[in-house]
């Protein structure tokens, strides 16, 4: 875990920096999570997956994994719904306030896959901090 006031000076830094916006760091940040560094520690999760709905509703197995490796680590919590075959809505239970960055990781995520997809935050109904309707193109 690390706090976010550090993953924010981070990104104000490379904001600064490289003279982009705030979408353009977290969007380049998520693809290099998934595609670059995540393929490092965590590949075998994606290669167990065929396909971004199965991996993203394995997230919540991911995390529990983490937490029983790493002492004292508090990653998020994710609930489920589908409610139908193209769509995924994922409730996610955090302290952290990047919903941004979670949106570009799940497109992310499609992307590895070679998946088309809409995300699009929507309000939770099961008290999470915040939740994504992700709609699969068919």
């Amino acid at each position: 875990d690390y706090d976010d006031a550090i993953t924010m000076d981070l990104i104000n830094g490379a904001i600064k920096v490289l003279g982009v916006s705030m979408d353009d760091v977290l969007k380049a940040f998520a693809d290099y999570w998934v595609f670059t560094y995540a393929q490092k520690l965590y590949g075998i999760y994606f290669r167990m997956k065929h396909n971004a709905r199965e991996f993203l509703k394995y997230m919540d197995q991911i995390h529990t994994s983490v937490i029983n490796r790493m002492a004292g680590a508090k990653p998020p919590h994710f609930e489920y719904e589908e409610p139908s075959s193209n769509v995924l809505i994922m409730h996610y239970f955090t302290d952290r306030k990047m919903k941004s960055l979670l949106k570009y990781l799940i497109e992310a995520v499609c992307k590895y896959y070679n998946e088309e997809a809409t995300v699009e935050e929507i309000p939770s109904d099961r008290g999470a901090y915040y939740a994504f309707k992700i709609t699969f193109e068919k």
